[in-house]
């Protein structure tokens, strides 16, 4: 049991050492809803993060987070000002960075 335990607290440790990153300030270059779930994939013209997951292509929201919806209105709206955004994230969704914080930068 006791190297189950130590198991787990190790992929705990490995998950979590995962630390969030930005990007620098670009436009929406890219902006897609998600197939089956809430989420939002974007790209910008900033250069693209080292994140470690399968796909650094662009960036998405999780369906069960539950400031998606904030994430979302301001994605949308830097949109269709056309102002430059910087996407935090932390983690993978899926295959893709998992965003878990978006600023307009004005």
């Amino acid at each position: 049991m006791k190297k189950a335990l130590l198991g787990i607290g190790g992929l705990a440790v490995a998950t979590s050492a995962w630390a969030w990153q930005q990007t620098a300030a670009g436009t929406i270059t890219w902006l897609g809803s998600g197939w089956n779930a809430d989420v939002i994939w974007v790209q910008t013209t900033a250069p693209l993060l080292a994140t470690g997951c399968v796909y650094n292509t662009q960036y998405t929201t999780d369906p069960l987070s539950p400031d998606r919806r904030a994430h979302h209105a301001v994605l949308l709206m830097a949109q269709v000002t056309g102002k430059p955004v910087i996407i935090t994230i932390d983690g993978c969704y899926g295959n893709y960075p998992k965003i878990i914080g978006v600023t307009i930068q004005n």
